[in-house]
Order: structure tokens, then C-alpha cells, then sequence
């Protein structure tokens, strides 16, 4: 045998033999199959703004932000819903998403900002961890809400799969009695869950009860103070904890703080509140006219139901017990009447109380919401107060008790039922 034939033969036992390897190929990458996913939100209540200009859009959904983490992929998307034909749902969709086992959440109305932090999110920490702003949520893409994080939900291949479109989990007809999918959730419509509380003046009232004769008081504005201008998007609880804690390490840390108005030196620390804060337009509300109350007002304040909205603050100041809870204020001038006979008028008096303080044993009352410490998110904080007297100089600092009576009534807002479906 020449060597062009022992060559032709070396290549042959070679091929052969890479042929018959037993070595492993390597992992094989896993089979995607394609889905749709779409969002549908019932529209319960719609909002308006009033001529007054006070808002109520606490419950518009105006854009859908979903974010869908499966093993080996995800995505993150945000569409303004258009209006069902019946009118009762806002729905967005379909997305293009795959088949296998996810995480879901929701979160409704985030900013341009927000939107694009969600949408860089590798992960459903990061997602949810994803800080958002106070200033956001007066504007007019309306109040920002958020889901739970929904785990172990499988979408199933070659289904239409529906998510909270049904109590029970299991195959749903369509209009036709024909199987047109299948409910991958049960227990019904998803909860969003507003990621703000309201803070409002429900009512004054006048009493002579206490060491003066109390005759009549000029409001002149109310406004809030130590107001968390940070928080995260979303929990992984439905109606979970989202604030973000503040550790103070220099001065100028408290300007995330927020407050309605700001006074020179002294005046704006005391012991309810410490630190250089910024101020915001949206924290005040000034009367225009004057609102005098004596057995009755002689007109309505504007600022009574006026919604100021802030941000989770159960925690305060976190390396500083007692400060810098959140404070709702109130500033007129109170007119008593003398033992001799006299009225007397002590302006510009300041009325600062905590919101729902947990050191006032009977100031709050709760309907709805469990009792908790502090400003939650997703509650409404009614504020009620009986002045007895001409309250403080100074706004942050405490009154002589016997000066004012404080009633808070918390209650939950209504939450949004979301529908959500995947082809």
C-alpha cells in the first residue's frame, strides 16, 4: 500500500471516530414558544377636576406598565389602554410574551422617568425597587399604583390564558360555549393599590371647654411638613410596605424631605421637625378669602377636603427617634374673650399635629385598614381638630395640650380591579 492510500485510510478512522464520540454536546438551549399578553382594568369610577381645581383623579389608570420575568428571559412594557366597547374596562395589549413559569406586576401610571428605570430593570427586585418621586404624582399622568408580585404563575402553551378573569383556576368558555382558554390565576381581578396616602383637613371646630373663652378663628392656610419625596414602585405583598428609609449622614440629606412652606431661622426647626427641607407648592394650601369661623364658618375654606398627597412615613427619621414624622399644620388667627371682658386676637397661631400619632391614644379611628402607627400608604387621614385655645408661635414645635383636641379617621381607599389575559 503506496502512502497516498496509508493517508486516505488515517483520515477515514479518524472521522470515524469523531463520529462515534460519547462526549456530551453541551446543554441545549431551551425551546421558547410564543404567547400573547394583554392588560384589561375595570373602570369603576371616572375622575374630573373640579373648577375649584381640587383633584380627583385618585382613581384613573391613564397608562399600564407590566413586567413579566420568566427563567431565561423577560419583558417590560408600557401602553395607554384604550376604552372597551361596553366602556367598563381600559385594556392594553397584546404583548408578545412565552409560554413556562413567571412573575408578574403591575404598575400603573409611572412617569417618563419611571418608565424607562422600570424598563432598564434586570431583575423583580430591581423592578420593584425602582425609586419614584412625589413631584409625580400631582402631575397629570395621575396617582401611581402598583400590584403584588405574582409568583409560580404558568402560562400555558397553545392556550389563551387569562389572568383574574375568574375565581377558580381552570378552562373558561367564550361567548360561543366554545373553550377559549384557560384561568392561570383564580381568586379573582388583581388589586392595585395606590402607592400614596391623602392627608386632609375634614373639619374645625371652636370650644371654650378649656381655659379660654374661645370667640372665632381666621384660617389662613394649612400645609404639611416632613414629607418622604422618595419611594419604591411596587411590593412583593399586595399592599405592602414600599417607603424608603432616609439615613441622615449630613445636612443637606434632608432635602429629600418636602414641606409646604419654609420660615427663617429658627422658626423652621423644632421638635417635630428637623433639618433644611424643600419646599413645595403642592404641600400649602392658602386661603384667599377670609374664612372665619365662629359658631359656623361665614364661607367654606378651601382647604377643608383638600387632599395633600405624600408618601409612605412609618419609619421617620431613621437614625433619629421622634423626628421628622409626617406633620399636617394649620395657621390663623384666634380671637378669645378676657375674664375682663375683652377680645383678645393672637395671629398667625400655629396647630401642628403628626398624622395618626400613636402617642394620642383616641385620636384615630379606623375603618377598613388595620391600625397602624404613622402615615401608610393607600389611606385617607380625615383630620379633625377643636381648638381650645391660641396654639404655638412657632409651627413645629408641641402646644399646651389642653390647646387643641385632635380626632384623625383613617380609611382605605377603594382599590382598582385589574383583568389581565394572555393568548
Amino acid at each position: 500500500m503506496n502512502f497516498k492510500n496509508y493517508f486516505l485510510l488515517g483520515l477515514l478512522l479518524c472521522g470515524i471516530s469523531a463520529c462515534s464520540s460519547d462526549d456530551p454536546a453541551g446543554p441545549e438551549e431551551p425551546i421558547l414558544q410564543k404567547a400573547k399578553f394583554a392588560v384589561s382594568v375595570k373602570n369603576d369610577q371616572v375622575a374630573k377636576r373640579t373648577k375649584a381645581g381640587n383633584t380627583d383623579y385618585d382613581k384613573t389608570v391613564n397608562k399600564l406598565t407590566v413586567g413579566i420575568f420568566g427563567d431565561s428571559w423577560s419583558t417590560i412594557y408600557t401602553q395607554t389602554p384604550t376604552t372597551s366597547v361596553d366602556g367598563q374596562f381600559s385594556q392594553i395589549g397584546p404583548q408578545e410574551v412565552y409560554a413556562g413559569d413567571v412573575q408578574v406586576v403591575v404598575v400603573a401610571n409611572a412617569s417618563t422617568e419611571v418608565e424607562a428605570a422600570l424598563k432598564s430593570a434586570k431583575t423583580m427586585e430591581e423592578f420593584i425597587a425602582t425609586p419614584i418621586t412625589l413631584s409625580d404624582e400631582y402631575s397629570e399622568n395621575g396617582l401611581t399604583m402598583s400590584s403584588q408580585v405574582f409568583d409560580d404563575i404558568k402560562i400555558i402553551a397553545d392556550k389563551t390564558n387569562y389572568f383574574g378573569y375568574a375565581e377558580s383556576k381552570g378552562d373558561l368558555p367564550s361567548v360561543d360555549g366554545q373553550t377559549d382558554g384557560v384561568e392561570i390565576k383564580g381568586d379573582g381581578a388583581v388589586k392595585l393599590v395606590r402607592n400614596v396616602a391623602s392627608v386632609s383637613l375634614k373639619s374645625i371646630n371652636l370650644s371654650s371647654e378649656g381655659n379660654y373663652n374661645s370667640k372665632s378663628f381666621l384660617l389662613k392656610e394649612v400645609f404639611v411638613a416632613n414629607v418622604k419625596s422618595l419611594s419604591q414602585a411596587a411590593s412583593r405583598e399586595e399592599w405592602g410596605k414600599i417607603e424608603t428609609p432616609f439615613t441622615i449622614t449630613a445636612d443637606n440629606d434632608y432635602l429629600k424631605y418636602w414641606v409646604g412652606e419654609m420660615f427663617e431661622g429658627t422658626m423652621d426647626m423644632g421638635t417635630y421637625k428637623y433639618g433644611t427641607q424643600t419646599e413645595s407648592e403642592n404641600l400649602k394650601k392658602e386661603e384667599t378669602e377670609n374664612c372665619l369661623l365662629t359658631d359656623s364658618w361665614n364661607k367654606i375654606p378651601a382647604s377643608i377636603d383638600y387632599p395633600f398627597y405624600v408618601y409612605e412615613n412609618v419609619n421617620g427619621e431613621t437614625n433619629s427617634t421622634g423626628k421628622n414624622y409626617t406633620l399636617f399644620v394649620v395657621r390663623g388667627d384666634y380671637t378669645y374673650t378676657s375674664k375682663g371682658g375683652g377680645d383678645i386676637t393672637d395671629k398667625n397661631r400655629f396647630y401642628a399635629v403628626i398624622v395618626n400619632n400613636p402617642a394620642d391614644m383616641n385620636a384615630s379611628n379606623y375603618e377598613g385598614v388595620g391600625k397602624h402607627n404613622y402615615v401608610k400608604r393607600n389611606c385617607k387621614y380625615e383630620i379633625n381638630l377643636t381648638i381650645l385655645g391660641p396654639g404655638s408661635e412657632v409651627p413645629y414645635d408641641p402646644m399646651i395640650s389642653t390647646n387643641l383636641s385632635t380626632a384623625v379617621k383613617v380609611e382605605p381607599w377603594n382599590v382598582k380591579n385589574v383583568h389581565e389575559e394572555v393568548e
